[in-house]
C-alpha cells in the first residue's frame, strides 16, 4: 500500500533515481528555475501548508549564497519519497529548510 492509500506499482523508482530527483529539485530551487524539473502531470506544490504555484514562494527568494548546506536526507524507496533537512539562503540570509518530495513511478516530481 502507498501513503496515498493505493497499491504501489512494482515499478517504484530506485533509490539513486529518487536521490537524483531530490538533487535536481534543490539545484533548481537555488537557481530559481523550476523549468529544470521533470514534473508528473498531476504535480502539486505547497509551502507552509498552503497550495502554491510552482515558482512562487521560496522559489522567488532563495539565493545561491551562502551555498545550500545539507544536514540530513531520508529516502523512502517503497513510497517514492525523499525528505531533506538543511539550510539555504533566502534574501542572502541563511535559513532552515525542510522538504518532503514525492515522485511517481517514472521518477517525475509529483509533490
Amino acid at each position: 500500500m502507498s501513503a496515498r492509500g493505493g497499491v504501489r506499482s512494482a515499478m517504484v523508482p530506485e533509490r539513486a533515481a529518487l536521490e537524483r530527483g531530490a538533487e535536481a529539485y534543490l539545484a533548481a530551487l537555488v537557481a530559481r528555475d523550476p523549468g529544470r524539473l521533470q514534473l508528473a502531470p498531476h504535480a502539486r506544490f505547497t509551502e507552509n501548508g498552503q497550495a502554491i504555484a510552482l515558482g512562487d514562494g521560496l522559489w522567488g527568494s532563495a539565493t545561491p549564497s551562502p551555498p545550500l548546506r545539507r544536514a540530513l536526507s531520508m529516502v523512502d524507496v517503497e513510497r517514492g519519497q525523499v525528505g531533506f533537512l538543511g539550510a539555504l539562503a533566502e534574501h542572502g540570509e541563511e535559513c532552515l529548510l525542510g522538504v518532503r518530495l514525492a515522485f511517481d513511478d517514472a521518477a517525475r516530481l509529483s509533490e
